[in-house]
């Protein structure tokens, strides 16, 4: 038998040698969605130079696909005694990837929430970087058809805003065909973070709906993130800054939910979701967006528990506070509180946000002398109640205010 550390040397070495990749042709990206070989003749060269490595890898993608690799990679993980805690995600993730079918969807979401598994339990500088360079294999078709390598094609204007992980500033992304386009540009604002903003652009790359902020495109070096435009800034400072806006309320309400029915759909918790994070465009239509402590739950029964530090925000459910375990729910008592939180601000522009925030962190709901009776009394003993599993879907939401939309009018 071999000795112990000459396995565990050998298992560095191979481990190495399969993931030493840092950059990805967007030709690598059909294949991960796909899983496809390759048919190209020529061999591709992909290096990545540590500063105290110089180790660099040739990989012939005429032989083996992505998948292919990071199988063999798993597989000298899954074989290593001292790593139990990988055992049960290694055998969810080979059992789940034997399907007959693997669609990109299926297959990005498996190996994604592998990804976030090694980047929560960092254990040892060899899996921090595996998790780096499963980040590079996992980017999404969408993601990748639209990343932008060259600097000169986004500049940055004045800060407008700040997000999770970033700062916001207004800025100019150049085209294809030479004109360019006015956008958002989010930078992180420590170097902690641009990992955070790479997570957030995974998630954010796979929404396409009319009520939530497009994203543009994603630069990996230096890390940025564009999305488009939204002329009136966020929900929160059209509240408190404009004149009435109470005739827009139902239309708002009706696009913010769909947003969120569409998300719930796609098995993603926002987890902020309040009138800070909705944004409105030039011609009054709210968007959901700022995706920075979003989550994919399919593969986790629904439920993603926060592990990295305590989230304890003013629209954090009451179960969430104890448990810091997020759902679809979650967001539900989010959005009650959202709605509520806009009739308030349209009453009470100039209160101070920490005024703001103590009442809704507290719970302390009084009906806004604005906000119909019907409409509140949904809110408080439908929506926001202790019980998650009583609380209504995004769906029910929608259709009882549908069908019931005078009670916005009296």
């Amino acid at each position: 038998m071999a000795p112990k550390n000459n396995k565990r040397g050998l298992r560095k070495k191979a481990f190495l040698k399969s993931t030493k990749t840092k950059q990805i042709s967007s030709s690598m990206a059909e294949e991960i969605d796909h899983t496809e070989d390759i048919e190209d003749n020529s061999t591709k060269k992909i290096r990545n130079t540590e500063k105290n490595d110089k180790l660099s890898l040739k990989m012939d993608t005429s032989k083996k696909s992505r998948i292919e690799i990071l199988g063999e990679v798993l597989l000298l993980l899954k074989t290593d005694d001292s790593k139990n805690k990988f055992k049960s995600t290694l055998a969810s993730m080979f059992k789940l990837m034997d399907i007959e079918d693997p669609r990109k969807r299926a297959i990005h979401w498996i190996l994604t929430t592998f990804m976030n598994n090694l980047k929560d339990l960092n254990e040892t500088q060899d899996l921090t970087y595996f998790a780096e360079t499963c980040f590079d294999l996992l980017l999404p078709k969408q993601l990748l058809n639209i990343l932008t390598t060259e600097n000169d094609t986004i500049k940055e204007g004045l800060e407008i805003g700040a997000g999770g992980f970033g700062i916001i500033r207004k800025g100019t992304f150049c085209l294809n065909n030479g004109s360019e386009k006015i956008v958002a540009v989010k930078s992180p604002n420590k170097v902690d973070y641009k990992l955070g903003i790479r997570r957030e652009a995974i998630i954010h790359s796979q929404l396409d709906h009319p009520n939530i902020v497009k994203m543009i495109a994603f630069q990996k070096k230096p890390t940025k993130l564009v999305m488009e435009f939204m002329e009136n800034q966020s929900l929160r400072e059209v509240l408190m800054y404009h004149s009435d806006c109470t005739e827009y309320f139902y239309a708002w309400i009706i696009q913010i939910i769909s947003a969120m029915e569409y998300i719930s759909d796609k098995q993603i918790v926002h987890r902020d979701l309040a009138t800070k994070n909705v944004f409105v465009n030039s011609k009054m239509s709210c968007k959901v967006g700022d995706f920075g402590l979003s989550c994919f739950v399919g593969y986790n029964n629904g439920v993603y528990e926060e592990k990295m530090g305590e989230l304890q925000n003013h629209n954090t459910s009451p179960e969430s506070r104890v448990t810091q375990c997020f759902t679809t729910k979650s967001d539900v008592w989010a959005m009650g509180l959202l709605m509520w939180e806009m009739y308030f601000l349209e009453q009470s522009k100039y209160m101070y946000e920490t005024e703001l925030m103590f009442m809704l962190f507290n719970c302390m709901f009084k009906r806004p002398s604005n906000c119909p009776t019907g409409l509140f009394n949904y809110i408080i003993h439908k929506i926001c109640i202790d019980d998650p599993d009583s609380r209504p879907t995004f769906t029910e939401i929608k259709e009882f205010l549908v069908s019931n939309e005078h009670i916005f009018f009296n």
